[in-house]
């Protein structure tokens, strides 16, 4: 089922990339949220017991 008005390969070769590289990127991503998720977490619950 497709969403978008075009597809990924045909993006990434716009931008000379490959499909590949796109997937990447997006786990990177992907991971870089969660990390950031996470100290902002800890951050809040060390707030909380400062208070």
């Amino acid at each position: 089922m497709s969403i978008g008005l075009a597809s990924i390969a045909k993006v990434c070769g716009c931008f000379d990339l490959k499909r590949d590289a796109y997937y990447k990127y997006q786990r990177r991503e992907t991971k870089r949220k969660l990390f950031e998720d996470q100290i902002t977490h800890i951050v809040k619950k060390i707030d909380a017991s400062l208070t």
